[in-house]
């Protein structure tokens, strides 16, 4: 959260200011901010139906994590302060916070003891209304008050337990890359490429391009070399039916010879027509990508760093753009 809101003891707004990331300390600190928020008209929608999002790993999203600590601090306020507490109010504020912490118990993260304590809290306050909840048993009759303090203290051993095991949790902060999010390089790298270009490749090219962002997003830069020559490769065999090209063995394959053919030399025993030679420009930038990029990767020594990768990622998806397109034109003239 980059802003918070500070309060003062008797829980008013007072102002609004910027915080330094370690101040936001607890959830109880989300709360009552939450609960001010409340008191002031801000509304925090529910969450039903939110879930990791699919792809090649889930994004896990915590916000049920925040709005079940404003749902409950409500709960809170409204079981400490308000006096002629009954079954009756229980009934209602149950029905409003039995998802949210349903949903903080749902949650993809190993919070073991945290989930256990908001499952107790769930039976204890439905076990204080009865197994089936009707119009009698939500009646005005008062809660007692050593009742009211046991779930206030169960809900503080909610706070305590998910501040010790969040402390803990494999949750991971991934920034962004120069002008690349997070989550675009996480789960949709191919779409820096354009919709005609992302039909046109095959779906291996698709993943290792998916992959090289992945490995950019989370560090691996040498990794991230390594999809990305393998994504320009696989187009580059595309040219192999559209010139009528026989694949080469296995021994001789290399991109400097797939380049000679591209340019219209003799290779192997195989020469394309000169009418149809690939244009200077891609065969220029694989000659680039292929000194530069391709073939020191191949020694064990070297190592990519973030801005090299991301160097030979963008010049991978210009070439691979520039193949597709080309290809797409051939195959579209061809008679």
């Amino acid at each position: 959260m980059n802003f918070a809101f500070e309060l003062q003891k008797d829980k008013d707004l007072r102002e609004v200011r910027l915080l330094e990331p370690d101040e936001l300390v607890s959830l109880w600190d989300i709360f009552l901010v939450q609960t001010a928020l409340r008191r002031l008209g801000f509304v925090f929608p529910s969450m039903n139906g939110l879930r990791p999002e699919g792809g090649l790993m889930d994004r896990i999203d915590a916000t049920p994590l925040f709005t079940s600590g404003g749902v409950i601090g409500v709960f809170i306020t409204r079981l400490e302060d308000k006096e002629d507490y009954s079954h009756a109010d229980l009934a209602k504020d149950l029905a409003g916070i039995e998802d949210q912490l349903q949903q903080l118990c749902d949650l993809p993260v190993f919070l073991p003891h945290s989930k256990e304590a908001a499952q107790r809290i769930l039976s204890d306050l439905k076990e204080i209304l009865g197994e089936t909840p009707d119009a009698d048993k939500q009646s005005n009759e008062i809660i007692p008050q050593n009742i009211r303090k046991n779930t206030t203290r169960n809900i503080g051993r909610l706070a305590d337990r998910l501040g010790s095991e969040l402390s803990k949790s494999d949750l991971y902060f991934v920034s962004e890359k120069r002008i690349y999010s997070a989550k675009g390089l996480i789960f949709n790298a191919e779409k820096m490429l354009p919709e005609k270009v992302i039909e046109a490749i095959p779906e291996q090219c698709k993943r290792d391009v998916q992959e090289a962002g992945r490995a950019i997003a989370f560090d691996l830069p040498t990794a991230a070399g390594f999809h990305i020559s393998r994504a320009l490769e696989t187009v580059v065999l595309m040219y192999f039916p559209v010139l009528d090209l026989e694949p080469l063995e296995e021994t001789q394959r290399s991109l400097g010879k797939y380049i000679n053919l591209l340019k219209g030399q003799k290779v192997c025993g195989q020469q394309i027509d000169p009418v149809d030679v690939i244009n200077d420009r891609i065969t220029g930038l694989l000659g680039y990508f292929k000194d530069e990029f391709r073939n020191p990767l191949m020694h064990p020594e070297l190592l990519l760093d973030d801005d090299e990768a991301l160097d030979l990622f963008q010049a991978a998806l210009s070439a691979i753009s520039m193949m597709a397109t080309d290809i797409i034109s051939r195959k579209a003239a061809a008679p």
